[in-house]
Parts: C-alpha cells; structure tokens; sequence
C-alpha cells in the first residue's frame, strides 16, 4: 500500500525534522479541497460508510474472503492489499 504524505516538507537528510513548508503534494488540504484525516502511527485502519476495516494482505493463492475490500495488487510479490470489516461484537 501507498503511504500517506504528510502535509508538510521533511529533512529526510538529517534529522527527520519537520519543516514549515508545505508539501505540494498535500496543497489541496491547505486549498479546503476535501477532507484530511489523521492516521495514528501503527493504526491500519479504514473507515467506510460507517463500517470499520482492518488492513489485510492476501498472498498469492490464498483465497479471497466475500467481505474482502480490494486496494491494490503489487506486480512484483503477488500480494493483495485490501481491507476486511472488523467486528466489534
């Protein structure tokens, strides 16, 4: 899966350190363009329609479940990337 891009500039060089410009690739959330959202670090999570997903990655062969939610398939490995709903009760 793609990670998410962080809204602003990092010194990937050095220390990691956050910068104060802004990532063009994020200009959209500064333009009030959509709706961000924030991902917690460790927290592989979708939410759809009010339905809560977890993330799940399919090897090749391994049979694809009903409730399964497609989001990418990497050429390379033949993993299946994608989202199963999670329950609560």
């Amino acid at each position: 899966m793609k990670n998410i891009p962080t809204i602003f500039k990092r010194n990937y060089s050095k220390t990691y350190a956050v910068l104060n410009e802004i990532n063009p690739v994020c200009q959209w959330v500064f333009d009030g363009e959509g709706i961000p959202y924030r991902k917690f670090q460790g927290m592989a999570t979708l939410i759809l329609d009010n339905v809560c997903y977890k993330r799940c990655i399919l090897k090749p062969g391994t049979p694809i479940p009903n409730d399964f939610y497609p989001a990418e398939l990497d050429p390379r490995s033949g993993k299946f990337y994608g989202w199963l709903p999670i329950s609560f009760y």
